[in-house]
């Protein structure tokens, strides 16, 4: 693992388009997260987040501290599209 800031997803986008005099057909795929890698949330920084650990002061980091409780974004998502232009 890296030092460092946490990396966001990459998107990825390819599309095809064949002129023919006034007339245009566009084919365009969209896929974001195509590989489907979880892209975690952020940990959570509030020390007194969640529940008091059994047998520790109030003071202490609580149960949720530094805790990922999730994912930032939708897991795969795939577009189709086609335009015809004349």
């Amino acid at each position: 693992m890296q030092p460092g800031p946490p990396r966001r997803p990459a998107f990825t986008r390819s599309g095809w388009s064949k002129p023919s005099e006034h007339h245009t057909l566009q084919f365009r795929f969209e896929a974001f997260n195509a590989m489907s890698h979880p892209n975690w949330n952020m940990p959570s920084l509030n020390i007194l987040s969640g529940a008091v650990r059994p047998g520790l002061p109030g003071t202490a980091a609580h149960a949720n501290f530094g805790v990922v409780t999730g994912t930032s974004g939708a897991m795969r998502q795939l577009q189709l599209g086609l335009k015809y232009s004349f």
